[in-house]
């Protein structure tokens, strides 16, 4: 699904005007009796495991539920965690910096996978990362489930 920058910025709105309507509820509820009412409470107050998808520059109404959930952690709270699954590559480097800028945890398992424009110019390579890929989200996937049993 494709959505245009008209339709992100309203559904950014949403998403704003949603957190703000509940600011009262999340700062007066007992911590342990919160409410769980959307997936924006549970992104906000849960853990967050992202598995296959990219994080675009983008999607800015992810970027500020990151920043939100960051800012605004309540205290007397358990500090939840966004675990991000992907790869390094030279070409995700930055993103994966800025990521950790806002508290996420990111996981490349020790899989390091060629940039996506080399790869498409180089058949070998292509393949090559493709098996990478395989490789990582068998690991991606072993660990959510080790980090869950945690809990």
């Amino acid at each position: 699904m494709v959505i245009g920058h008209y339709y992100y910025g309203k559904l950014l709105s949403k998403i704003i005007s949603y957190v703000e309507d509940n600011n009262r509820r999340y700062f007066h509820s007992d911590p342990d009796q919160l409410e769980i009412r959307s997936w924006i409470d549970k992104f906000l107050f849960s853990d967050v495991y992202v598995l296959g998808f990219g994080y675009d520059y983008a999607e800015m109404d992810l970027w500020w539920l990151l920043n939100q959930k960051k800012r605004e952690q309540l205290p007397g709270m358990p500090k939840t965690k966004v675990y991000f699954y992907e790869p390094a590559g030279d070409d995700k480097e930055i993103k994966h910096k800025l990521l950790e800028c806002y508290d996420v945890e990111v996981r490349t398992l020790g899989v390091k996978t060629y940039a996506a424009a080399l790869a498409k110019v180089d058949g070998r390579l292509w393949e090559e990362n493709k098996k990478m890929y395989e490789e990582f989200y068998y690991k991606a996937l072993e660990d959510m489930v080790y980090r869950i049993k945690l809990l």
